[in-house]
């Protein structure tokens, strides 16, 4: 098979925004994974309210196409003419996390469903015109209600990127860990942000280690001066050792996905399954205590963590082992309804407590958040802090002490006036540092390397730019690890100080600031004129959309911030907040009051989603030196299939399934429904009031000492650290409260194997991540198979 030739696949990370990534061969390929998740999604929402952006495995996924299927339809000469690269990889990846999140952006696992099934006709204002309230949306207002929430959020993200990605350069770790997947399959380059003062820490921490590993090659006789002779032989290592970190990560994606397909299947014809009776069959009738081994929650349960399925633990032992028993023993609740009674039954009561906790922690940890961040940028900008002190460097690998490290050099080449110039060891071992930083001082430090064009005499070992950027070609193809993250063999890594900006440098490849604008007025005026259609103008004033798009663009900033310091993105606590904002200013006697409460949640939701994955891709991208306008074109392009697939999907899922269901209990939807209630006075059941109100006190403070200390160094202080590990999540434990223990179960067995396999195994977690989207796609996409067998009414065995 005939390969790119090597000027493409040596494209450096400042030339790869010219690359071409919007094509159509990636839009086809994209919309088709995005699909496969957005199905996924769809089933595990419906069922506990757990959406996910798989952005990992979308980015395998198109990997494996290409290199796979692609190469075995097309010519080899056109391999050549168009190779896949990792930029395109990041532009497929971006319209699949833009499909497969429409089932919890657009609202189709929370508020649609409390409007059509829960909102009474006297809360929908005259919406409603049943009696005993509920309704249905036909598949033309789905379609075009979705439009209606699909693209502000992505033009509110767009600003942001200048000063969250580029000049903040805040972490966002779920972006990070997809970029490094992607250049470790690619075998391609990738920029590493760090402080100035962590270049010279790797510098200092692996001095020894180098001269170490440089007295061993010289023993053994590799090469000129003990540098491992370069050629064919070294590019023939990389793309081996690249070419078995890919193949890895494929077969278990395959197998992972083959066991959990084949559970979903069986668990179709044995149902019993589903609910194992492992607690005795008492607990299991009056408490729904049972065990459901399914893959896709154990595997949903490692992605999460040990520490977050442990508080969920909590939260169910608390809901469903503590409160539930006792809100039956003192009949807080009608004896007679069902357990799973989301009114008058237990899980009714209890799903109050966990609103309360959940409500009080998103807002405390939004609010601590928001104050940090603003008294932080006005800290930094009143001291000057934002000066730009370029300090790059490179290398091709990153040193890790329990790598297999041939001889490799550093150098530190800081264009600044009072840092020195570093440099690791030569080819005879010597360090060379110098605080001289004149001219010729720093021509001297770079006569290390043969030449004004920065070649080593070993023959291209390095490349020096401008004093300030040095890429280190070794190639012996030895592995690296730094932080805990492993990299293959080849895929060269540029270090950068965080107090330099470094952006595509051709506008054209930027987002016009028109286009912002101009998208930011028009999918505005859409929101407000398809709101007035659905529901009417005399229910959703458009004074109130106005309002509600203005409070969701501040909290999608939040929201994004928020994202990319924690990974986590609360549209749920904004969503709630935007719930509560709204019950102050809207008069309770309102006709309709609970339908606009529900609605501007969504559109604050949607926001916030939208934004918070568009930066995570936007950060994929800058670290792999995509283009930001095509991410933009992805996310539109994605955004737009998931409108029409998530209707469709929508409306499948009703006509198959009776919702809700024992199977299907829409958590998220009476979450949302309560909450409106709940704002704007509502009474809740008798003794929740009190209970909600006390555990509402004890999260709120533990949110806020968390939230404080959050960015604390826990190295300097180990008993703040094991204080914070030990103090449970708000969010966390009012899941482990509203979901049935067997969900919660399953995760918490999750959460402990990939607890057992990382300490114990020291097994990458891109390999854990990928396991475990595995098990959670093979059951979410196999649902289909599920939902054809109800629809047919095949018989159960």
């Amino acid at each position: 098979m005939a390969q790119p030739n090597a000027e493409q696949q040596a494209v450096e990370w400042e030339d790869k925004a010219f690359i071409k990534q919007v094509t159509l061969r990636g839009t086809v390929v994209g919309l088709i994974i995005g699909s496969f998740v957005l199905i996924s999604n769809f089933q595990f929402g419906l069922q506990t309210g757990w959406v996910s952006m798989m952005s990992l495995p979308s980015a395998l996924l198109a990997c494996a196409i290409f290199k796979q299927v692609y190469p075995k339809i097309v010519s080899p000469q056109r391999l050549v003419d168009q190779p896949f690269t990792d930029v395109e990889n990041v532009y497929i990846q971006s319209i699949a996390v833009a499909v497969g999140t429409g089932p919890l952006a657009l609202g189709f696992v929370g508020v649609i469903p409390a409007i059509e099934k829960f909102l009474t006709k006297e809360e929908s204002g005259g919406f409603i015109t049943g009696e005993d309230g509920g309704t249905s949306l036909s598949l033309t207002k789905l379609i075009i209600w979705s439009i209606a929430l699909a693209f502000f959020g992505v033009f509110f993200a767009v600003p942001l990127r200048k000063q969250v990605i580029i000049k903040e350069k805040l972490p966002f770790p779920s972006g990070s860990a997809t970029a490094t997947l992607i250049s470790v399959l690619n075998d391609s380059e990738i920029l590493h942000e760090v402080p100035k003062s962590e270049l010279r820490k790797i510098y200092y921490e692996y001095n020894e280690v180098l001269r170490s590993e440089d007295r061993e090659s010289s023993a053994t006789g590799e090469g000129n001066n003990g540098t491992p002779s370069l050629g064919p032989a070294g590019d023939d290592i990389n793309d081996t050792t690249t070419n078995t970190t890919y193949n890895e990560n494929l077969k278990i994606l395959i197998r992972t996905f083959t066991v959990s397909s084949i559970y979903t299947l069986v668990s179709y014809f044995i149902p019993i399954i589903k609910a194992i009776p492992i607690f005795g069959s008492y607990l299991n009738e009056n408490y729904l205590w049972n065990f459901q081994p399914s893959p896709a929650y154990i595997g949903q349960g490692i992605i999460m963590g040990l520490p977050t399925t442990s508080y969920m633990l909590f939260g169910c032992v608390l809901g469903w082992g503590i409160m539930a028993p006792l809100c039956k023993f003192f009949k807080l609740v009608d004896p007679d309804a069902e357990v799973n009674d989301w009114e008058n039954g237990i899980q009714g009561w209890i799903l109050w407590c966990s609103l309360s906790v959940m409500v009080v922690d998103s807002c405390v940890g939004f609010i601590v958040v928001t104050v940090k961040s603003v008294l932080k940028w006005y800290f930094e900008h009143r001291e000057g802090m934002y000066e730009k002190l370029p300090s790059i460097f490179s290398a091709q690998d990153i040193f890790g002490g329990n790598s297999s490290l041939g001889e490799q050099h550093l150098l530190i080449a800081e264009g600044t006036s009072n840092s020195p110039i570093l440099t690791a060891p030569c080819s005879n071992g010597h360090n060379s540092i110098s605080n001289d930083t004149s001219p010729m001082a720093k021509k001297s430090q770079l006569s290390l390397l043969d030449g004004d064009n920065g070649e080593s005499q070993s023959g291209g070992l390095y490349e020096v730019h401008s004093n300030t950027m040095v890429r280190m070609k070794s190639l012996n193809g030895a592995s690296a690890v730094s932080g805990g993250t492993s990299m293959a063999r080849g895929n060269s890594v540029i270090y950068m100080s965080k107090e330099h900006d470094h952006d595509v440098k051709d506008p054209k490849y930027l987002i016009k600031y028109t286009t912002v604008f101009s998208g930011i007025i028009i999918s505005s005026i859409v929101c407000i004129i398809s709101m007035v259609y659905i529901y009417g103008i005399a229910i959703i004033p458009i004074y109130s959309i106005i309002l509600a798009l203005i409070l969701a663009l501040f909290l999608s900033v939040l929201a994004v911030r928020a994202l990319g310091e924690t990974d986590l993105n609360p549209v749920s606590g904004i969503g709630k907040l935007s719930q509560l904002i709204f019950a102050l200013i809207t008069p309770r006697n309102k006709p309709g009051a609970v339908l606009l409460n529900l609605i501007a949640g969504a559109i604050a939701e949607a926001g916030a989603q939208q934004a918070g994955d568009l930066m995570q891709d936007l950060k994929t991208g800058h670290l792999l030196g995509a283009s930001p306008k095509a991410q933009f074109i992805a996310q539109m392009i994605g955004a737009s299939w998931s409108i029409v697939l998530s209707s469709v999907m929508y409306v499948l899922y009703n006509k198959v399934y009776d919702i809700p269901n024992e199977n299907f209990r829409i958590p998220t939807a009476v979450i949302w429904i309560d909450c409106a209630r709940l704002v704007l006075g509502n009474g809740l059941p008798r003794g929740a009031t009190t209970t909600s109100v006390v555990l509402g006190i004890i999260f709120g403070i533990i949110s806020f000492v968390k939230n404080i200390y959050r960015d604390h160094d826990k190295d300097e202080n180990k008993f703040i650290g094991k204080m914070l590990l030990y103090l449970p999540s708000g969010v966390a434990v009012g899941v482990g409260i509203y979901n049935t223990p067997s969900f919660t179960i399953a995760r918490f067995i999750g959460g402990l194997i990939g607890y057992i396999w990382v300490t114990q195994k020291k097994c990458n977690r891109t390999t854990i991540i990928v396991f475990s989207s595995g098990l959670v796609l093979g059951e979410g996409i196999c649902s289909i198979f599920n939902m054809v067998f109800s629809s047919f009414n095949v018989p159960h065995l």
